[in-house]
């Protein structure tokens, strides 16, 4: 009986890994629709486009939105395609849905405070939204690894040390109207280059 556990929790450990993740597309909705938001927050703040405070806000929560849309689309179609989940998919969308609840509570706790808080004027209201940039890429650098290690996948480790590094450069930056200028590269460098490779890996997989 107790070497039927060992085995058993051995492919439980060994469940899943060498096996590509599945969120390779969720990368590439995110890597655009947020890189879109910041580019026109970045046109926004310094002067290139003038629009009202309020589109920020809009766009920002409507791209969110409508990534989380099509995320959540496309999870129950991958959902009604595989009967089995192994323990490294679990672990994967586990750390991503909270990653991505994290990243709402931030949002929409800003936005409360920026609406609710005593501060005076609109900049002073909103200043702490550049909070969002380095704690954007922390989170990423966080999931990435988590589901790294799951599948074993080391190859995608530059991509945890790209994220910690664009977390330090933002952080230096908030003072800078550049921040989310450099916020958009940054997430665009990190979400469309490990989202393509993250399809090819699973198209290779199935065929």
């Amino acid at each position: 009986m107790m070497q039927d556990d060992l085995n058993a929790l051995r492919r439980i450990a060994e469940e899943g890994r060498d096996l590509p993740l599945m969120g390779g597309r969720h990368f590439l909705i995110w890597g655009i629709a947020l890189p879109v938001a910041g580019i026109y927050h970045w046109a926004v703040v310094s002067g290139h486009i003038d629009a009202p405070g309020w589109t920020l806000t809009l766009s920002w929560f409507g791209l969110a939105g409508f990534a989380t849309i099509i995320g959540r689309m496309i999870g129950a179609r991958r959902g009604q395609g595989h009967a089995t989940e192994t323990s490294a998919s679990r672990v994967e969308r586990g750390v991503w849905a909270a990653a991505g609840a994290t990243f709402a509570i931030l949002a929409i706790g800003l936005l409360l405070h920026a609406s609710l808080g005593p501060q005076s004027g609109a900049a002073g209201r909103f200043a702490f939204f550049v909070m969002l940039a380095p704690m954007t890429f922390g989170i990423y650098a966080i999931a990435i690894n988590a589901s790294a290690v799951a599948t074993n996948a080391l190859w995608m480790r530059p991509y945890v040390a790209l994220s910690f590094a664009f977390a330090a450069v933002t952080i230096l930056m908030l003072s800078s109207p550049w921040l989310y200028l450099v916020y958009a590269i940054g997430i665009a460098a990190i979400s469309i280059p490990l989202g393509v490779a993250l399809v090819r890996r699973e198209g290779a997989s199935r065929g």
